[in-house]
């Protein structure tokens, strides 16, 4: 039996925002949600390589770059960067309005435009 989807953010990020979002548009309510403490630092390789490999926090085995959002999938697989996430949670749980058909090149085309002029142009630098 799979497990629950599983997001580790920040209320303070956009990007935590983008899945929290396409999670609220696709009707999910069967998910846990871990606010990440950025303050504390556990989320970071500079706190945690003070300690043992083996006593480092998960977060950094979920994500090595040490950055929030995570995702990790019903069945244990962890996926980071907040667009991708997206992608998967409207894939996944069929949230058709997020996405173009995947059989309209033209429709294709231009969602990857629009993502990439929002991330070059109007994403919010952490």
């Amino acid at each position: 039996m799979a497990g629950k989807l599983k997001i580790y953010g920040n209320m303070a990020s956009p990007y935590s925002d983008i899945v929290l979002l396409t999670v609220a548009e696709g009707g999910l309510k069967d998910y846990d949600y871990v606010n990440v403490d950025f303050r504390k630092g556990a989320h970071k390789w500079k706190t945690a390589t003070k300690v043992p490999l083996a006593q480092h926090p998960s977060f950094l085995l979920m994500n090595p770059m040490g950055k929030f959002p995570v995702l990790t999938t019903p069945e244990g697989d962890h996926l980071y960067e907040s667009r991708p996430m997206a992608k998967y949670i409207a894939t996944r749980y069929n949230v058709t309005d997020l996405l173009p058909d995947t059989k309209d090149a033209l429709a294709l085309a231009r969602f990857e435009q629009a993502v990439c002029l929002e991330m070059c142009y109007f994403n919010a630098r952490a």
